[in-house]
């Protein structure tokens, strides 16, 4: 039986990952940029604060809720295509560091990869062949559908049927 593996020779890879020492480095924090109003619109309903209101309470807010899904890894994701509603709508962190567009998973304890599978469907129309989108019984993965939500993984077959 034949085993494969990209190489990276014929085609690129659409993640990139890169480490980032968050707790060792305190550089590292004026090197990240974020859309705060994006995050805030993504996030309305779960603010406490109005994010139209006149005072900074609803900024405080987003950076902890920005910095909380940031802190949990110290791996991220570069993608080849970088759309931060998509990533968001994937339960992703869209953030630049050093030039860098970057996702991190925004979450812990289990595995997240459907989000990068889900992000690279919608953003590219293209999936890898490992993803857990799919099952032996050709049918969707009751784990990635966990995972994203089963309205998202029917999105996904969509994007790249």
């Amino acid at each position: 039986m034949t085993r494969y593996f990209n190489s990276g020779l014929y085609e690129d890879a659409f993640y990139t990952k890169h480490q980032i020492d968050l707790y060792n480095d305190c550089s590292v924090y004026e090197n990240i940029e974020y859309d705060r109003q994006l995050l805030a619109e993504y996030h309305k309903d779960d603010l406490y604060f109005s994010y139209s209101d006149d005072n900074d309470k609803w900024e405080q807010e987003i950076d902890e809720l920005f910095w909380d899904a940031l802190s949990r890894w110290t791996i991220y994701f570069e993608p080849l295509v970088f759309d931060e509603e998509i990533a968001l709508k994937c339960g992703l962190t869209p953030f630049t560091y050093k030039g860098k567009n970057l996702l991190a998973l925004s979450g812990c304890g289990m595995d997240l990869s459907p989000r990068l599978d889900a992000y690279q469907a919608l953003s590219h129309k293209t999936i890898d062949r490992n993803s857990r989108l799919f099952s032996t019984a050709n049918r969707l993965d009751k784990y990635f559908e966990y995972v994203v939500g089963k309205e998202l993984a029917e999105e996904v077959l969509k994007a790249i049927s």
